[in-house]
């Protein structure tokens, strides 16, 4: 399996690249249907600071 981070880079990049690299859809489906990333991406990790709790895969709340 790809980095998670790869697979977000992939799908911010395809949405909001300039210029737009790979198809958005067919990405989200490659994600929406893979209980690993997905688990991956609600995961909690801390802000840069250490101060609050941040949803890993944000992207993928906004895309949904």
């Amino acid at each position: 399996m790809q980095n998670f981070r790869q697979i977000e880079d992939e799908l911010y990049i395809s949405i909001y690249g300039i210029p737009k690299k790979g198809d958005s859809n067919q990405i989200w489906n490659s994600i929406k249907f893979n209980d690993k990333i997905l688990a991956e991406a609600i995961g909690v990790e801390k802000d840069k600071f250490g101060q609050r709790d941040l949803v890993k895969g944000l992207l993928f709340v906004i895309v949904c």
